[in-house]
């Protein structure tokens, strides 16, 4: 039939009835792109009952294309089915006592409006999902400063740490080197007096020598004099002087 009309409308392309029948034969063969445009062709007549027909198929066309397309592309089927409440009620005007347009109408509508809130609903959704993951990035946020700063304070820690244990050393070192610097300060020093003091660049003579034992000898009553350490009092610790 598709076929027989097409070559009809080759020979009288502006039958507006050829252009209808087209349209019904595409819209039983599922050809809904073909259905709409026939339909369309078939607006053209000047017969108000063709325009009442062609005006209910289109809207028909219409809703059986965004149908096909429900999954795939839900807003193209929103706007098929918006051209078809549009058909229905150029059907309704020309003639307001169809009530298949009128069913059609409010069934194509109630379908519209499950839709649209399904596609809102699902909006919304995807809304709420992308807060929870910004939610979830600025919560990790912190933590990585948290992370940051706890690694900076043990980069502190450990620094302080590395900074006293230079310090002990550097003192210990000190504290080593110090007797290679200078002879020990001890009591005996202090106790001797102005003639007894020998310069540094002064080398003593073994009678000066012994004659100094004899003196500490009768001063101390020993022979090996420990110095007082300033820091430990235990002399077993301490250098002979």
């Amino acid at each position: 039939a598709n076929s027989y009309y097409q070559e009809a409308l080759e020979d009288d392309p502006d039958n507006a009835a050829l252009h209808y029948n087209l349209g019904a034969a595409a819209y039983k063969s599922n050809s809904f792109d073909e259905a709409i445009s026939s339909f369309n062709q078939a607006l053209q007549s000047d017969d108000l009952s063709l325009q009442e027909k062609a005006y209910y198929n289109l809207g028909n066309s219409y809703f059986r294309q965004g149908e096909s397309m429900q999954i795939s592309h839900p807003q193209k089927t929103i706007e098929h089915w918006q051209e078809a409440l549009t058909a229905y009620s150029s059907t309704l005007k020309l003639q307001p006592d169809n009530q298949d347009a009128r069913f059609n109408h409010e069934f194509v509508k109630r379908k519209l409006d499950q839709l649209q809130q399904q596609q809102q609903q699902q909006q919304q959704q995807s809304q709420e999902n992308k807060g929870d993951e910004n939610n979830q990035q600025d919560n990790k946020q912190p933590d990585k400063q948290q992370e940051s700063s706890n690694q900076s304070g043990d980069e502190q820690s450990s620094a302080d740490q590395n900074n006293q244990e230079d310090t002990e050393k550097n003192r210990e070192n000190e504290e080593q080197s110090e007797p290679h610097q200078k002879q020990p300060q001890g009591e005996e020093d202090q106790q001797q007096r102005p003639d007894q003091q020998l310069s540094l660049g002064h080398k003593m003579s073994r009678e000066e020598a012994e004659q100094l034992l004899r003196e500490m000898q009768n001063e101390e009553g020993r022979l090996n004099f420990l110095p007082q350490s300033e820091n430990d009092n235990n002399s077993n610790k301490s250098r002979k002087w």
